[in-house]
């Protein structure tokens, strides 16, 4: 079973309470590195400084009043001015209402997806389902459908995985077109999912840096996570492809390995002990700055 959390002041008090927990040379050399790909983002929607700033500013105040809702302690921690700092908390209350509600997430897409890539692990004549059966013992969509969600009827729940691009239909039978949840809807929606697992990998770094400096101030560390990668330089394109693939053959393993114990996993009784949980693996590679010759490739692990 998860354990909760118990999340440092350093990391939930955003400097406000607390106290800065981290260098301002690194904190801002790692919002440099962080800032690169979101501007890109920014430009190819379109989005302009005016935007952007109006949300640091909300996202700054946002933080500074995890902890204090006074609104100069507020404008010391931020810098903002008070009057600012009053707008921008009507702002946050006004989002926090429900006034702009953000679109409800579809837990049941990936459930039935994880789901059904199993039985076909395991038996693969089951990757193509007719709609509807009535003899009990035969699989179909909708028997599979409200085995996950009774929420939502099974024609509703496959015109999503349409939309997606997870499933195909076609003369009363359905197929699964993927191994993994992995949404092939639009843009918006790819975004949406990135938005998530960057959020939540930043989140695991920065909860895992606040436990360490709260160890050494001797105050209660909350648990730490997993965040590791293994990194290399100078090698060729045809190998970062090669491990790329290798990458792909590993996380297919841990996703079949992760989905059963999670399948397995009952849910906690009480509501407060409730947890969520997110387990990624990724592959980044760009061309390397052209710098003096070295001898061989470096290879190097990060904790």
């Amino acid at each position: 079973m998860l354990k909760k959390s118990k999340v440092p002041s350093t990391l939930a008090g955003a400097g406000v309470a607390a106290g800065p927990s981290l260098g301002a040379d690194a904190a801002l050399g790692a919002l440099m590195q962080w800032a690169r790909p979101m501007a890109q983002m920014a430009m190819q929607a379109g989005l302009n400084h005016a935007q952007l700033d109006e949300l640091w500013r909300m996202a700054m105040v946002e933080a500074a009043g995890a902890s204090s809702k006074n609104v100069s302690q507020v404008s010391v921690a931020t810098g903002l001015h008070r009057k600012e700092v009053m707008r921008l908390q009507e702002l946050i209350d006004a989002k926090l209402a429900g006034q702009t509600p953000e679109p409800k997430k579809r837990p049941w897409a990936s459930q039935l997806v994880l789901k059904w890539a199993d039985w076909v692990s395991r038996e693969p004549h089951l990757g193509v389902l007719p709609l509807l059966h009535e003899a009990a013992e035969v699989a179909c969509f909708a028997k599979l459908s409200r085995s996950v969600t009774t929420d939502v009827h099974p024609r509703a729940v496959l015109q999503e995985l349409l939309r997606l691009g997870l499933v195909s239909e076609a003369e009363g039978r359905v197929s699964l077109l993927v191994a993994q949840f992995v949404p092939k809807g639009s843009a918006d929606d790819a975004l949406g999912v990135l938005a998530d697992n960057v959020s939540d990998h930043l989140q695991t770094g920065l909860s895992n840096i606040a436990s360490d400096v709260a160890s050494k101030r001797g105050e209660l560390a909350g648990d730490k996570w997993m965040e590791q990668a293994i990194w290399a330089e100078g090698i060729s394109l045809a190998d970062v492809q090669k491990l790329n693939a290798t990458a792909r053959e590993a996380w297919a393993h841990a996703y079949r390995l992760l989905y059963k114990q999670l399948l397995d996993t009952p849910e906690a009784q009480a509501p407060q002990q409730r947890m969520r949980v997110r387990v990624g693996m990724y592959v980044a590679a760009a061309p390397q700055a052209v710098t003096a010759p070295e001898p061989a490739a470096k290879l190097g692990v990060k904790t």
